[in-house]
């Protein structure tokens, strides 16, 4: 089953860096759009360099952890900083209270349930696929 979590992490970890590759070359070329092929071959090249990373690199990922580590600490401060300056100020209710359903769903609660899978997609950790395969995790303890 860890073998299964693991599969899932890599497919779906790939499929998402050549999404936005695509769409990085969507904003730029409007005009241009990966064949189903492509789409494999970019998939495929990350496969291997994953697996090259993992493999052969293996002693130089603590180094490149720790650098995105602080790459990513730096861009939060640097977003929101540049959010807290340049976005204009929304009232608490239009914040917590107002529902903007401009999916085009009949229902706010479809809605929400809907949007909240992307966001969910991004808390998934490599074996979330079957970390609660085993029944006995939700036993009662005595």
């Amino acid at each position: 089953m860890s073998t299964l979590g693991w599969l899932a992490s890599v497919s779906s970890s790939t499929f998402v860096v050549t999404t936005l590759i695509e769409a990085m070359i969507d904003t730029t070329q409007a005009n241009f759009s990966f064949p189903n092929w492509q789409y494999t071959l970019i998939m495929l090249a990350f496969l291997l360099i994953t697996i090259f990373m993992n493999t052969w690199g293996a002693k130089v990922l603590p180094m490149l952890e720790t650098v995105s580590l602080i790459g990513h600490i730096v861009g939060f401060v640097v977003t929101f900083i540049a959010l807290w300056v340049l976005c204009p100020r929304n009232s608490a209710e239009d914040v917590f209270v107002k529902v903007v359903n401009s999916g085009g769903w009949s229902n706010v609660g479809t809605s929400c349930l809907i949007s909240q899978v992307t966001v969910i997609y991004c808390n998934l950790g490599k074996c979330s696929p079957v970390a609660c395969s085993n029944p006995s995790e939700f036993e009662a303890v005595d």
